[in-house]
């Protein structure tokens, strides 16, 4: 075995393993059923204050395999812990795997004008 298959072996076998890192998602390419893969996820939250709206723009990352989806892209979604994110950008594409990014946002009035 050489070391790209080995790579390969260790994100499906090791990384990807529930009982290791990897968490069920539900990715919805659009005009396309929903898939359940394993995935990777890693998520940040920041608040946004503008004008009289704040609004909290959470960023999912999720490396999951390109044989799960192998072709990702603009319209798509992505359901995790059951909250939607729509698809931003591919971030990398290494041995055979994906790093891709999502974001979500939700928003409210503040009252202040």
């Amino acid at each position: 075995m050489n070391f790209r298959e080995q790579l390969e072996a260790d994100l499906a076998n090791v990384f990807l393993n529930p009982d290791e890192f990897g968490e069920q998602i539900t990715y919805m390419p659009r005009g396309s059923a929903a898939l359940s893969c394993l995935a990777i996820v890693t998520s940040t939250s920041d608040l946004v204050q503008q004008s009289h709206v704040r609004a909290q723009l959470t960023t999912v990352d999720v490396v999951l395999q390109q044989s799960d989806v192998p072709a990702p892209g603009e319209g798509d979604q992505l359901e995790y812990l059951g909250r939607k994110f729509a698809f931003v950008t591919i971030v990398s594409q290494q041995a055979s795997a994906w790093r891709l990014r999502f974001h979500s946002a939700s928003a409210r009035e503040t009252g202040r004008r």
